[in-house]
């Protein structure tokens, strides 16, 4: 049966009888259906005794590449596909080493080549060849995609131009980071610091950053064994001397565990984005920032599948997810002529084409408006939280009308609109308060500040970023029915436009800004970048918030070498390959004028501490420094000796007032004065 039914597309071409086409009437036009279905399984029977592995099996990688051969040296896609006598392809590529070929036309190509007369449709071409481990794009999809980053990133020519809204927005505060990163593994900190200080620099400090502080939140708050092993895992993997498949892997497994033994916040989109990240922010040309949401769209949008589908890690999605990175890295360069450095601008891309600030065709489902004033009361709530809803007064409008003819299970848009939002200072065409949220949330530290700026953001998602410089202030028109914002936009300009507050007087200008510093932080900071410029050619490495030794550990009745908790990091050490040669702790605190203040004004606290550390490492050499007042210079004020021990104390000045080259000689000089053999006697009170 299966010999006399059988009919290819030669046959058809040949203008042959097809003899599967019977020709029922009268009553066996009842039977027709089934007729068919006993025809075709038979035939499902007879293929699967013939072909065991199915007509997939026809098909093997080496074929593939004969047929590719064959395209390049035909010259012309056009030409390779008409050869074939097929139509030109519309949907599905086949990308090889940067370049794309027709799926369908190489896929039939090369099963002729192995004598298959398989005449798959472009869906079968597209699985066969994903089965062979072949990379198969929607290419119009990717050039929709293409159109989307062009339309936000409209002075865009290429990834190699360091100007542009891409430069500003993607690009340069990652390079920053990658530099960072590269320093902070270069340090002689052990790998559970390397890991803390990584993790912290892409999770909190500015905008854009890639790992969660939610999960930073999560994990200070663990166990501190657990939460020194999930520091460690980090540090052990960026300073990995293996291949990314064994680190990251490694590192990702680590993570499932110390989810099971109890940091719950580590759940399946930070097991992946986490390890992957880090390693990428010091090896760009390998990987790039991870974040399943956007990788899931890129997978569904562009190649038809989902990524990364199962619940635990595995090495194989790993594998999947770099090939199509490297595919697309090579469509950029070749196809689009983009010239991307690495993986970071394919990353740039994918996020950039994924933001929801992207125009996106109008879906054309019902549109239900609410507006956002009902009396004094917003008519987003009311319609969320009590289902309260009314039609705009215009009853005869199209939208009105398309909410009547509704019917139930209707997909609808919902929108709060603002009327008049042309003159909102947050209007779209202005976007001037998204910008203040991104630019504040660049420079604050705070955690709590940092949620309430990306709830900001989220609020405002509706609005694209534009530079700063393009901002469109002369646009905003303040009048009775948006002046309640115009406090808020004032504010806003003063931060954006960096209109700090200064001693002279502007008529145009009477508003200012005042910023307030943790000095005590900025005073440490100060100190530890000019030592580090001091101390430069001396051998002595300057160290700051370093250190990590811990106080206490189990008592086991013997010597104990290391400590678990109440963990120390000294604001600056002075180290000479593994020496500690000098702590120093910076104090933004006045020191007692008094002539007969025998402690100067030391707090009692701060002398614990430094006694503690003059323990835990081993050095003899301790200052606390504080700043000098006006006309002060740059001196000890005092030292003094810690009983039971040889350990010397200094109190110390340092005038912040000086120019930075001369206060960076003074603290060297201060910092390096021979230690003193005896110490000098402590005043005695007069009575």
């Amino acid at each position: 049966m299966l010999a006399e039914m059988a009919y290819s597309r030669a046959d058809e071409a040949a203008g042959a009888s097809n003899p599967s086409a019977i020709d029922l009437s009268g009553s066996f036009y009842a039977n027709l259906s089934a007729c068919r279905a006993a025809a075709r399984a038979y035939f499902r029977f007879c293929n699967s005794e013939a072909r065991p592995q199915g007509r997939f099996g026809e098909l093997d990688r080496e074929a593939v590449l004969e047929a590719v051969a064959a395209c390049d040296a035909v010259g012309d896609v056009a030409q390779y596909v008409a050869d074939l006598d097929l139509g030109q392809p519309t949907r599905y590529w086949l990308v090889l080493d940067g370049k794309r070929y027709p799926s369908k036309a190489v896929v039939r190509d090369a099963l002729a080549r192995r004598g298959s007369d398989w005449l798959p449709g472009g869906g079968e071409c597209k699985t066969a060849l994903e089965r062979l481990g072949f990379v198969v794009i929607d290419w119009p999809e990717l050039n929709r995609a293409r159109d989307a980053f062009l339309r936000q990133m409209p002075d865009f020519s290429d990834f190699r131009a360091a100007a542009g809204a891409y430069w500003d927005v993607e690009r340069a505060y990652k390079n920053g980071l990658i530099e960072q990163a590269k320093a902070i593994i270069a340090r002689q900190d052990d790998d559970r610091a390397v890991g803390e200080s990584l993790y912290r620099l892409l999770s909190v400090g500015g905008s854009g950053l890639p790992l969660s502080w939610r999960t930073l939140s999560e994990v200070q708050n663990a166990d501190p064994e657990l939460r020194d092993r999930f520091y460690t895992s980090l540090g052990v993997l960026a300073r990995s001397d293996g291949p990314l498949e064994e680190a990251v892997p490694a590192a990702a497994r680590e993570l499932e565990a110390l989810r099971e033994a109890g940091i719950a916040g580590l759940r399946r989109g930070e097991v992946l984005s986490i390890p992957i990240t880090v390693w990428a922010t010091l090896h760009p040309d390998q990987a790039s920032w991870f974040k399943i949401a956007k990788i899931d769209e890129m997978g569904r949008r562009l190649f038809g599948r989902r990524l990364f589908p199962q619940t635990e890690f595995r090495d194989a999605d790993l594998a999947e997810w770099l090939q199509l990175m490297r595919a697309l890295l090579g469509l950029l360069d070749k196809e689009f002529g983009w010239h991307p450095h690495d993986l970071f601008d394919v990353q740039g891309f994918i996020w950039v084409v994924g933001n929801p600030d992207s125009p996106r065709e109008l879906d054309p489902v019902p549109v239900w408006m609410v507006t956002s004033l009902w009396g004094q009361e917003d008519g987003l709530p009311r319609f969320v939280e009590r289902a309260e809803w009314s039609l705009l007064t215009d009853t005869g409008s199209a939208n009105n009308r398309r909410v009547r003819e509704m019917q139930v299970g209707d997909r609808i848009f919902l929108k709060d609109f603002v009327p008049r939002a042309r003159d909102l200072p947050f209007d779209a065409g202005t976007g001037i308060m998204a910008a203040a949220t991104v630019f504040l949330a660049r420079h604050t530290r705070s955690l709590a500040t940092r949620r309430t700026l990306d709830e900001l953001r989220h609020a405002l998602a509706d609005i694209p970023l534009m530079p700063i410089t393009r901002l469109p202030w002369q646009a905003v028109r303040i009048d009775r029915t948006n002046r309640r914002w115009e406090a808020l936009f004032r504010l806003a300009r003063l931060l954006l436009q960096r209109d700090w507050q200064a001693t002279h007087h502007h008529a145009k200008a009477p508003d200012g800004l005042t910023l307030l510093f943790p000095m005590n932080d900025l005073f440490e900071k100060y100190i530890a970048v000019l030592l580090r410029r001091a101390l430069a050619g001396s051998g002595i490495e300057v160290i700051d918030q370093g250190g990590h030794r811990a106080c206490l550990g189990s008592f086991t009745g013997g010597h104990l070498e290391t400590g678990e908790v109440f963990r120390t990091k000294p604001d600056i050490m002075l180290r000479r390959g593994r020496e500690i040669v000098a702590i120093i702790d910076t104090k933004w605190k006045k020191l007692s004028l008094d002539p007969l203040d025998r402690k100067h004004g030391v707090s009692q606290a701060d002398v614990y501490q430094l006694m503690a550390y003059a323990r835990l490492y081993q050095t003899a050499e301790l200052m606390l420094l504080y700043p000098a007042r006006p006309g002060q210079v740059c001196a000890e004020r005092a030292q003094f000796g810690m009983a039971g021990g040889s350990e010397r104390l200094r109190i110390a000045m340092a005038d912040v007032s000086l120019d930075e080259k001369a206060l960076a000689e003074a603290l060297g000089v201060l910092v390096m004065a021979p230690a003193v053999t005896k110490a000098s006697p402590l005043p005695q009170a007069v009575g």
